[in-house]
């Protein structure tokens, strides 16, 4: 008989910074970034379900309403016995995509897209996905074994900015996405051809990793350790600079 596999769960919690009380929001969540909706009432995070036939689990997008003050006691109860939770047993959660091999999720500034990383085989490509479900439009077509990483987007919506790894190397891109929304409604083809290419924005001989622009726009914070150890960076977009942000001897991530 073989053994059974260990399984790790993963929960996401959400603290009250004036009396630090901490409640669970999801139960069960897979290693992936969440994102909170603009009017900070609902969150995304990545969920695997159960096993396909073939045995396989995808990763899918999901979407939590925090705007209901009755659910918390069901999904604390819930999160004692995560197994039986199947991921419809909570009203407020509410699943996306099925099937979709997506990861990082991350609502536009007006909440109505939804960029994500698509995962197929060795290859990575980024995505957009209406809020609602309804439409999917990918904007990269990599073929060479290309990973990507936590897509962010600017406060006006017209960019994103992600890490990207290839040939060894991890750097931070940017994709200029400006009229996206007119040329998706305007063709039912994938628009990998009418956009720009990547540009690369950080290259540094270390591992440059999630990104993300600065509140005004006209900077991203980022985190590298092109010393050794992972520091928070400062780069300004329109002059090149970057300044150190963080000094820490165990390394800090994730800005």
């Amino acid at each position: 008989m073989a053994r059974p596999r260990s399984v790790i769960i993963s929960r996401c919690f959400r603290r009250d910074l004036e009396s630090e009380e901490d409640e669970v929001v999801v139960p069960r969540v897979s290693s992936s970034s969440i994102s909170w909706a603009p009017n900070g009432t609902k969150l995304l995070f990545v969920r695997k379900d159960r096993a396909d036939r073939y045995g396989s689990r995808q990763a899918d997008v999901y979407e939590v309403n925090l705007d209901d003050r009755n659910v918390g006691l069901a999904t604390e109860l819930l999160a004692t016995v995560p197994g039986i939770l199947t991921g419809y047993s909570v009203e407020r959660l509410r699943r996306i995509t099925t099937g979709l091999r997506g990861f990082y999720p991350r609502y536009s500034p007006d909440g109505n897209w939804i960029a994500f990383v698509h995962n197929e085989g060795t290859n990575n490509n980024l995505g957009l996905l209406r809020a609602d479900g309804a439409e999917i439009r990918y904007l990269t077509k990599f073929e060479d074994g290309t990973q990507l990483y936590t897509p962010r987007w600017s406060p006006d919506g017209r960019s994103l900015v992600f890490s990207i790894g290839r040939e060894g190397r991890r750097d931070i891109g940017r994709l200029d996405v400006k009229g996206l929304e007119l040329q998706l409604l305007a063709s039912i083809e994938p628009i990998v051809d009418q956009l720009p290419k990547i540009e690369l924005i950080v290259t540094t001989e270390g591992t440059d990793r999630d990104p993300v622009f600065t509140r005004d726009g006209e900077g991203i914070l980022f985190a590298s350790d092109f010393t050794g150890i992972f520091n928070i960076y400062r780069m300004d977009l329109s002059s090149g600079a970057v300044d150190q942000v963080t000094n820490v001897m165990g390394g800090a991530l994730a800005p």
